[in-house]
């Protein structure tokens, strides 16, 4: 509970604030996040801002599902010493999600590493991690090269 106090106008206002609880999971981060939405607009596959993520990947990014994102989630796939390259941030927690990056040629046909592909370099700061991964397929024939990142819950 916190006070806020007026004292040259005499007002004294209490404001009581719901903290949210620690979260362990994606469906009591459902619940938490949508508790006066309609039931469809809380399903995994659903996107109730519009901004072109799911709350799937919402919830596995960090990111609100009912505020519009305007930053891409992942850095852009660049070329880096003739290798792709992609960097994405996550909340440290996300126990329940598993992340895969997976590559194709013709955004068709979409394939996982085998074996997983694991990061080069990682970054821990304020309960999230930031991944950093090489493309090692390197391609020299292809015109188009393609990484994404898949999220599903386990």
């Amino acid at each position: 509970k916190s006070c806020y106090d007026m004292a040259q106008m005499g007002v004294e206002e209490s404001l009581d604030a719901t903290v949210p609880p620690p979260l362990t999971g994606f469906h009591e981060w459902q619940d938490w996040r949508f508790f006066d939405q309609p039931s469809e607009t809380s399903l995994p596959s659903a996107d109730p801002d519009r901004d072109g993520r799911t709350n799937l990947l919402e919830y596995a990014l960090g990111s609100e599902p009912r505020q519009a994102d305007t930053s891409p989630p992942l850095a852009l796939v660049r070329l880096v010493d003739n290798r792709l390259s992609l960097n994405y941030r996550r909340p440290i927690d996300r126990n329940d999600v598993a992340y895969a990056i997976q590559h194709s040629l013709d955004l068709l046909a979409w394939n996982s590493f085998e074996p997983p592909l694991e990061p080069n370099a990682t970054e821990d700061e304020g309960g999230f991690r930031t991944l950093h991964f090489d493309d090692p397929q390197i391609q020299p024939n292809q015109q188009q090269q393609h990484l994404r990142l898949e999220v599903t819950l386990n």
